[in-house]
């Protein structure tokens, strides 16, 4: 069987399928497979709406156009990606102590900057910088605090 973990970056892995020969799905996390159950899944949004032009998506979502998500209810492929890209760089930092050079127990936008013009020799840029607080800071104060950053390194 091919296991395949799913979840997004400030998420734990929701599902693991397994797949027989065929890519048909035997089991979820462990248990059998029951196509009359409900299963929450992530896709791109444009699918069920003919993107792709897949034909069993298309008719599943015109037979239950109620149970579908509403428009605003989906995070932009650019943001995943951009997540993504986030957890890497933030797995190459090292450690909270590395980063938090001046030891107050929060690490700054400077001190970030810092650390990766050491490890990447370079200043990231805004966008980059922006983004990679905004991915872990939790109570949005424009510091990272060591609650935030173990809450990141839990899920790298």
């Amino acid at each position: 069987p091919n296991p395949t973990r799913s979840g997004s970056f400030g998420s734990e892995p929701q599902s693991a399928a397994e797949r027989d020969a065929l890519d048909r799905i035997e089991s979820i996390d462990g248990q059998p497979f029951d196509p009359k159950r409900g299963y929450l899944v992530a896709l791109p949004r444009n699918l069920l709406k003919g993107f792709c032009d897949i034909v069993p998506l298309l008719e599943f979502a015109r037979a239950r156009k109620s149970m579908l998500p509403g428009e605003d209810n989906y995070i932009p492929a650019l943001e995943v990606v951009v997540r993504h890209a986030c957890k890497r760089i933030w797995a190459q930092l090292g450690t909270f102590e590395q980063i938090d050079t001046n030891g107050d127990g929060r690490i700054s936008r400077a001190e970030l900057v810092a650390r990766m013009r050491s490890v990447f020799g370079q200043r990231p840029s805004a966008l980059v910088l922006d983004n990679l607080v905004d991915a872990v800071d939790i109570d949005q104060n424009g510091y990272i605090s060591r609650d935030e950053f173990a809450r990141l390194t839990r899920k790298l």
